[in-house]
This record gives structure tokens, C-alpha cells and sequence, in this order.
């Protein structure tokens, strides 16, 4: 072979080689890019004033219940009323502050709302009798659709999520339910045994569902988070640093909050867990409180919190508390205002930008003090300085 013929074939060696390498480098990148979770844009630090508007005589007396919005009205569904579950669902139209009402197919106490794709979901719930998850969907003009019962009873409250705009989920003792809306079908996952337990609470965070459940084997107690991927349907047990206490979560900004529904010994702080970095920390309030309604309002980069019970002196003992404290991540300060009404076991929900207070009792325990009117605070965002 020539020297000059050696030389080409060695210059197109060399060439093939860098372009190849070029290519990979592509396509590597463009897979990095694929795979790379967007970056949620950062929300301008924000001050946030609550100011009372007015208060409505609610429809029906009730508490422990739940609520949700579609940005536009509030609906609320399920509950208790003394001596009874309450049977139905409401909606109160922010604009003539309305109250509009359907049956459920079943009276219920600590059901789930949610909102998903325009329609209303009452999910889950408590009424006395042994029955898989019930699943009430109506229109959000409260025109029912149909019900479903999920599976075979048990005695758990189950807890009930939603993933993004398209999944509805329910976890029960036993089985994982999720409903795709854009396939109008429901699909059973049932849970490992060593993970079956009370669930306290799930969440979605986009493709990823957290699970905070109470399992016991072997007579063993153990307080599990567990992590789902709606993709891969793999299940992952993770290190729970929370207070056992703080069984219930909201997800913001990356990070899971860790707060408590119990009566005593409920720990002064939030449990924060970053899900990028995976380190824990603690929020504290600015006095031990238990008991009360907690929301995260995002367009304000805010937790705001209400209600509740905190303690006195030795002769009051705990007492029931009006404060409407908000809470700001972006200086990390806590600023207080005030309900009307003293009031636990309620429900709130920001609605563009009015804050709707709703149910509860005044006194824990006491039948006679539910009946507490609506009351609606108008929410103000302005950019910190």
C-alpha cells in the first residue's frame, strides 16, 4: 500500500471517528433533555394580606369534611352533623354567593373532593359500614354522572389524590386505585403485603405518588412513606424522618409537608422533605396548635393555616383558637390575622383570590357548636420589595 493511499485512509478514519463521537454527544444531550424534569418557574417573593369580607349562613351544619375548587366556585361534599353523615354535595358560586346542592349515593363523614378535568369526584369516606372506596362523580353543575364502589370493604378511611389533569387516585388497606380520565377506565394495583396498612394520606407529585401509611407486621408498628412511579408502577420505601403524628402531606415547590390531624402530643412544626436533595428539616409554627385547616396557596408562594386549638394556662387548659396565620417562603416569616369564629375539624380553599372558611365546630366535641356560618376573606399579592 502507498504512503499517500495509508495517509486517506487514515484522515477518513480519524474523520469517521469524529463525527460518530459528535453524533453520540447529540444524542445524548437530546436524551438528557427528554428526560430532564422542567424546572417549575420561581415565584417572585410575595406579601400576603387576609382582610374579612363577609360571612353565609352555611346550608347544612357540618364538620369534618372536605372541599375543593375549580377556581372559579367551591364545592364541599360529605361530612358530620349531629346525630348523623351528611348526604350531600354543595357548590357556592364565588360570583352571586349562591349555595347550590346533589345527593350522594351514600351519606359519608371525611370523604375527598377533587376536581378533575371539570368533573367533581366525592371519593372515599366513612359511614359506619364495611365497603370498598365509593366514588361519587358529578358535573360541576352537580348533575351526578354515575358512582362506583372499588373492591372489597375494610375499615379504613382510605386517602384519595390527584395526578396532574389526568388521574384520579384512591389507596386503600390493600389496593392501589387509579381512574385515567382520558381513558375513562380504572386500574387495580395491589399492594405488597408487607406495605399493607392504614393509609393516613398520598400525594402527587407529577409521574410520582407518596404514600404515608401505618402498617403492623409481626405485631411490629412501623410508619412507612413509600414512593410510587406511575410510569414504571414500582414501588419504593423510603426513610421517613417525619413525627409519627405528622401523618398528612401537601407538596409545594419540590418538598413535601408533613403536617398532623391528631388531638394532643401533635408536634409544634411541619417536617419538610426536598425531594431533589433528600434532606429533612422542620417548620415551626409560633405556638404549639393542633387541630386546625392548612392549605398552601401557590400563586403566593404561601402556607396559610387556621384555626384549631392551642394551649392556655394551667387553669384554661387548650383553647379554641380564631387565628388565620400565613406563613411566607419567601422571607420565611409568619404573619397573623383573624377569623370571625373559633373553629376545628373544618375545611378552606383559596378561590382566585378569595379564602373561603367553611364548617367545623366551635367547641371539640360539641354538637351544639357546629353550625358555623362561611366566612370569606379577600387574599391580596403584592411582590416583596
Amino acid at each position: 500500500m502507498s504512503c499517500y493511499r495509508f495517509r486517506y485512509l487514515f484522515s477518513v478514519g480519524v474523520f469517521c471517528a469524529f463525527f460518530i463521537g459528535v453524533l453520540a454527544c447529540s444524542c445524548k444531550k437530546a436524551d438528557d433533555q427528554e428526560t430532564e424534569e422542567p424546572e417549575s418557574p420561581s415565584i417572585p417573593p410575595q406579601d400576603v394580606e387576609l382582610l374579612f369580607l363577609h360571612s353565609y349562613e352555611a346550608p347544612e351544619s357540618r364538620k369534618k369534611m372536605s372541599s375543593a375548587t375549580d377556581g372559579v366556585s367551591f364545592y364541599v361534599g360529605g361530612g358530620h352533623h349531629p346525630m348523623s353523615y351528611t348526604s350531600s354535595v354543595y357548590k357556592l358560586d364565588m360570583q352571586t354567593f349562591e349555595w347550590t346542592s346533589a345527593p350522594l349515593s351514600k351519606p359519608r363523614m371525611e370523604s375527598f373532593v377533587h376536581i378533575l378535568n371539570n368533573q367533581v369526584f366525592v371519593s372515599g369516606g366513612w359511614h359506619g359500614m364495611l365497603e370498598g372506596p365509593r366514588i361519587d362523580r358529578f358535573t360541576l353543575s352537580l348533575d351526578h354522572i354515575d358512582h362506583k364502589v372499588l373492591g372489597t370493604g375494610d375499615f379504613s378511611y382510605r386517602a384519595v389524590t390527584v395526578g396532574g389533569d389526568q388521574y384520579l387516585i384512591v389507596l386503600s388497606y390493600a389496593n392501589f386505585y387509579i381512574f385515567d380520565h382520558s381513558m375513562q377506565a380504572w386500574e387495580t394495583i395491589a399492594i405488597d403485603p408487607i406495605y399493607q396498612g392504614d393509609v393516613q394520606s398520598i400525594i402527587s407529585d407529577g409521574n410520582t405518588i407518596y404514600s404515608c401509611n401505618l402498617t403492623t407486621n409481626d405485631f411490629n408498628t412501623k410508619h412507612v412513606l413509600l414512593q410510587f412511579d406511575l410510569k414504571s408502577r414500582v414501588w419504593k420505601e423510603m426513610e421517613n424522618k417525619a413525627h409519627h403524628f405528622n401523618n398528612k402531606m401537601l407538596a409545594h415547590n419540590g418538598k413535601i409537608y408533613f403536617y398532623s390531624t391528631y388531638a394532643f402530643e401533635t408536634p409544634p412544626y411541619l417536617d419538610v422533605y426536598d425531594i431533589k436533595d433528600q434532606r429533612w428539616s422542620t417548620l415551626r409554627f409560633p405556638e404549639y396548635r393542633e387541630l386546625y385547616a392548612i392549605l398552601i396557596d401557590e400563586p403566593s408562594d404561601a402556607l396559610i393555616l387556621s384555626g384549631g386549638r392551642v394551649l392556655g394556662d394551667e387553669e384554661s387548659g387548650s383553647l379554641m383558637s380564631s387565628d388565620l396565620l400565613v406563613y411566607q417562603f419567601g422571607n420565611e416569616e409568619w404573619k397573623k390575622f383573624k377569623l370571625q369564629h373559633s373553629r376545628l375539624f373544618h375545611t378552606m380553599q383559596i378561590v382566585g383570590d378569595r379564602l373561603v372558611v367553611h364548617g367545623g365546630e366551635a367547641v371539640l366535641n360539641v354538637d351544639d357548636s357546629i353550625g358555623l356560618p362561611t366566612e370569606i376573606f379577600q387574599v391580596s399579592r403584592t411582590e416583596m420589595q
